[in-house]
């Protein structure tokens, strides 16, 4: 009857991808949440612990150390983090300046700003 002579025009019906858009929004919310959980923990733990270890006058630096870049202007928790690749010494024998590389690049930085 009339109802054959219809073609299927083959659009998927909205309702199907309304939902499958919103499962995406909610999976995309759920995955930044837990890279901020993350985060936060490996800041609150990790970073925690480096502070700690480095506060001791008797530890030596070494190529490969992970330290902390002392920044002014940031929180001691918002510091950049970085891997030592070069060691410079003073007369005394020393260290006193330190080549480290971040995320952004070389630095050369004293000891004590580690």
């Amino acid at each position: 009857m009339f109802l054959q002579d219809i073609r299927v025009s083959g659009t998927a019906d909205l309702d199907i991808l309304y939902r499958k858009t919103n499962s995406l929004l909610v999976r995309q919310r759920f995955c930044q949440e837990l890279r901020e959980q993350m985060w936060s923990r490996f800041r609150k733990e990790y970073l925690g612990q480096l502070i700690q270890r480095h506060g001791h006058k008797d530890c030596e630096l070494k190529v490969g150390d992970i330290v902390l870049v002392g920044c002014e202007n940031l929180k001691r928790v918002n510091w950049p983090i970085a891997r030592v690749q070069e060691l410079s010494t003073g007369r005394d024998g020393r260290v006193r300046v330190v080549k480290v590389k971040t995320r952004n690049g070389i630095l050369i930085r004293p000891v004590r700003r580690l």
